[in-house]
């Protein structure tokens, strides 16, 4: 189990678990990444994510989703990281394709697959949001302070009220 605070929290809109989500679902949580973003831009960041593509056909494809099997070939994963930045309103830094030699450079931890024999066609490169989970809830904690609220760490449940009824 990894313990939050020492853990940086992905403000991803496209998954939640390993569960698809419906069309509603995913407008949602672009709208909950672009307020995050803008209201807390000293607690986020953008990170972009690299999607290598070694072979122009995908096997076996990507969700079982046989026509993303020659997504790499036919241009459609990077219409699809397209079709994801206006999901989310445009609001993050554009996604964009760079060349092997680019993608090297930029993400060294690519030259792995190299040594593995793959080859590198192109990289989708798209931006996620990132946020820092203990600092945002540093920040919850003191704005609560501020405004009068006790808080306290490290206190141990001595009694539990329930109200039935």
């Amino acid at each position: 189990m990894i313990d939050s605070s020492k853990a940086s929290g992905i403000l991803s809109s496209e998954l939640c678990g390993n569960h698809f989500l419906s069309g509603s679902q995913v407008l949602g949580c672009h709208e909950e990444r672009k307020f995050m973003l803008s209201m807390n831009a000293h607690l986020t960041n953008w990170i972009p994510i690299c999607v290598p593509m070694d072979s122009w056909l995908m096997t076996p494809p990507p969700c079982g989703y046989w026509p993303a099997a020659v997504g790499p070939a036919t241009g459609m994963f990077p219409a699809f990281f397209k079709f994801y930045d206006l999901l989310g309103g445009f609001c993050s830094p554009n996604s964009f394709i760079m060349t092997p030699n680019r993608a090297y450079d930029t993400f060294p931890q690519l030259s792995g697959r190299a040594a593995e024999g793959k080859t590198l066609k192109y990289a989708s490169v798209f931006y996620e949001g990132q946020h820092n989970d203990a600092r945002t809830n540093l920040a919850i904690a003191l704005t609560a302070a501020c405004k009068g609220v006790d808080i306290a760490n490290y206190t141990a449940a001595v009694l539990r009220l329930s109200c039935v009824g």
